[in-house]
């Protein structure tokens, strides 16, 4: 943990990319889990769509004849989501001054586009309500994913990019997967989990050491079943690759090494993710832009995790 944090100081240099996995699980043998991650979300009817109020969200934004009121209606047809967006554009995290009493009044301050992109968010979030008792609580699990999402958030915007909130709403779903591995394959966590402690691993590859694939591929899997944005799924899915992977992934893996240096929440992992080195030099940003970025983390997190678990 402190290397990582430690490249806020000038002159440190991101970690070396991991070894390859040489050990293979042990212990008591674990029953069958799917072979693929699309037989494992084929496997759970509760993921079979997503929520069409979203699609209808989409559709109005890109009308260029829609207005605050008639996108304010369909967000408003959820009465969950009108109010986690409304605490979430009085939270923190848009520190606008005065306070937004109206889903209009969000849409015009905020933007349509990017209330689309938190809708998003939200909606997935209330798809994982609850996780089987077990290492990880579903608090820690969303105070890591709005930790990297806020923090990748902020890291776009020092490189000077308009997508902030897609960088978020990338951050806030970039373990999405290893939600569905918690709910559907409990035991082969808790087997990942004590595999990446006893041999010093990334999770990761831990988890591709038990089933074969890894959470990231899970969330890709699900994402693109779900039919929403391709960068969506492609930045979830390679945010742990080592090489070749696009901005957004190269962001979300800084960003995701830094949320578990900065013990943001906990997302199972006992020893910050190594970074490549590539995903690094992406960005293009000084070491101690992690500095800040941690800074604004830490003013914004706790709120925003109220913010979306709410009742």
């Amino acid at each position: 943990r402190l290397c990582l944090k430690d490249l806020a100081a000038p002159g440190r240099c991101p970690l070396p990319p991991p070894a390859r996995p040489t050990v293979k699980a042990a212990g008591a043998p674990l029953p069958p889990a799917p072979a693929t991650p699309e037989a494992l979300i084929e496997g759970d009817p509760s993921l079979a769509s997503f929520p069409d109020i979203y699609f209808r969200l989409q559709e109005a934004i890109r009308d260029p004849a829609s207005s605050a009121a008639r996108i304010a209606g369909i967000i408003g047809s959820d009465p969950g989501l009108a109010a986690c967006l409304l605490r979430l554009a009085n939270s923190p995290f848009y520190a606008l001054g005065r306070p937004v009493e109206s889903l209009s009044r969000a849409v015009m301050v905020i933007g349509a586009g990017e209330l689309g992109q938190l809708a998003l968010g939200v909606a997935v979030v209330s798809r994982f309500g609850d996780l089987p008792e077990g290492a990880i609580t579903m608090r820690q699990a969303w105070e890591h994913a709005v930790g990297c999402g806020v923090l990748a958030r902020a890291l776009a915007a020092q490189m000077g990019s308009r997508q902030e909130e897609r960088l978020f709403v990338a951050g806030l779903l970039h373990d999405l997967g290893r939600l569905v591995l918690l709910r559907r394959l409990p035991r082969h966590v808790a087997r990942s989990m004590a595999l990446a402690r006893e041999e010093k691993l990334p999770l990761w590859q831990a988890e591709r050491a038990v089933l074969g694939y890894d959470h990231a591929a899970v969330g890709r899997v699900l994402l693109a079943r779900w039919q929403l944005p391709r960068e969506l799924a492609e930045a979830v899915g390679g945010h742990h690759d080592a090489g070749g992977v696009g901005l957004d992934a190269a962001i979300l893996q800084v960003a995701d090494a830094v949320a578990v240096a900065a013990e943001f929440g906990f997302n199972g992992s006992s020893l910050v993710p190594p970074l490549a080195a590539t995903a690094w030099a992406a960005l293009g940003l000084a070491p101690s832009s992690l500095g800040v970025a941690i800074s604004q983390a830490r003013r914004q997190v706790s709120d925003i995790v109220s913010s979306l678990l709410a009742a």
